[in-house]
């Protein structure tokens, strides 16, 4: 499934494609996805010490959980051009 992300400050779009199934062949979730192709950020449903920034996640203006699969997004946050948009928002 293609993604497209954008970052708050980064003036890139980075476009990247998840499968739809984990390694295990269960159904693939946002959370463990995203944790693949961003390994190093923290998102808002992780935790951090400290003043570590951590990234909302949202795409069409709703807050997502990481317990989304692929294919829940496929059939709700699709867009007409193929890709599902989301971007990451930190106030920091």
């Amino acid at each position: 499934m293609p993604l497209r992300v954008f970052i708050k400050d980064y003036e890139n779009m980075i476009q990247k494609s998840v499968p739809i199934l984990n390694q295990e062949g269960a159904e693939a979730t946002l959370g463990e996805s995203l944790k693949k192709v961003f390994p190093n950020v923290k998102f808002h449903w992780d935790e951090v010490e400290g003043q570590e920034r951590k990234y909302q996640v949202i795409s069409q203006g709703i807050l997502l959980s990481p317990e989304y699969t692929i294919t829940f997004l496929l059939d709700n946050f699709y867009n007409l051009d193929g890709f599902i948009y989301i971007s990451l928002y930190s106030d920091k």
